[in-house]
């Protein structure tokens, strides 16, 4: 078996790239689509260098099993995820934001030393933490937050769906840890998710006086935004979820057999669709 250099392997790479492009868009000349792939190769190797900086004895292996501290293997696990694409922007700020806080109850130990007991007690801390604590109580940190309110059970907290949320994400980040030789099992397995109930069971469904209410009090407003006055129409005739009509454009309102319908799709890069977004792992 012949063996490719790591430069001859990273030309077949960009090789296989340029055509895919020339693929997907003839209309471009080669030329500028080979400009195009160098300068955006050229982007993401800087980024990820810039991503993976300070963390030399980690990535030599000079930190012994265990011995780094979370808030570096963290930074490592999210620069890995960006890299290779894994994450939205969105979901980038999203589980940033979860391990941070995660890094923060824990009191940034080495990742060796998180124990199922320590996790247990961050799941404790999580699902008592007041929701949109940043807004609430901006510039205070969740520990602090967490204590001056534990005496105040009108405070509203997390959504169960929300503390799940943050499991989910511990348990992808210490499963990538162990997957990556920081540890040698992981201690997430303490966190279990807490029962969420049926929306049903939740909130009432509006009903038609509610509904007319709703409108009547929209179309009073002056100075309304398009779409502040057509998503919620859209929304109430079709059922669709928020996410997908707010991305509709024009276009995607056509005839079809003579008959007027709503094409919702991801056609085009800006687009998505429930199930199509990444996830934590």
């Amino acid at each position: 078996m012949v063996s490719l250099q790591r430069g001859e392997s990273h030309e077949i790479l960009r090789g296989s790239l340029i055509e895919a492009a020339c693929a997907a868009a003839p209309e471009i000349s080669r030329p500028a689509v080979v400009r195009i792939v160098r300068a955006v190769a050229r982007y993401q190797q800087q980024s990820l260098l810039r991503e993976l900086s300070g963390f030399q004895p980690l990535l030599s292996g000079r930190a012994g099993e265990g011995d780094s501290k979370l808030s570096d293997v963290v930074q490592l696990y999210a620069a890995e995820h960006v890299s290779r694409g894994r994450w939205t922007p969105r979901t980038e700020v999203q589980f940033r934001g979860y391990l941070s806080l995660m890094t923060e109850l824990l009191g940034d130990p080495p990742i060796g030393d998180v124990s199922k007991s320590s996790l247990r007690e961050l799941g404790r801390s999580i699902a008592v933490l007041p929701s949109n604590l940043s807004k609430r109580l901006p510039g205070v940190g969740a520990t602090d937050a967490i204590a001056a309110l534990s005496g105040l059970p009108e405070v509203p907290r997390l959504a169960p769906n929300s503390v799940n949320a943050h499991y989910q994400c511990v348990r992808s980040f210490f499963s990538w840890a162990v997957e990556n030789d920081f540890i040698e099992r992981s201690p997430a397995s303490a966190l279990r998710d807490v029962k969420v109930g049926r929306a049903s069971e939740e909130r009432l469904p509006l009903d038609d006086a509610d509904i007319v209410a709703y409108f009547a009090t929209l179309d009073a407003k002056k100075g309304l935004q398009p779409f502040e006055r057509w998503v919620p129409r859209i929304l109430a005739y079709t059922g669709c979820r928020l996410g997908e009509a707010v991305q509709l454009t024009t276009a995607d309102f056509k005839q079809v057999q003579g008959i007027w319908v709503v094409d919702i799709n991801d056609d085009t890069a800006a687009k998505r669709l429930k199930g199509t977004s990444n996830n934590a792992g």
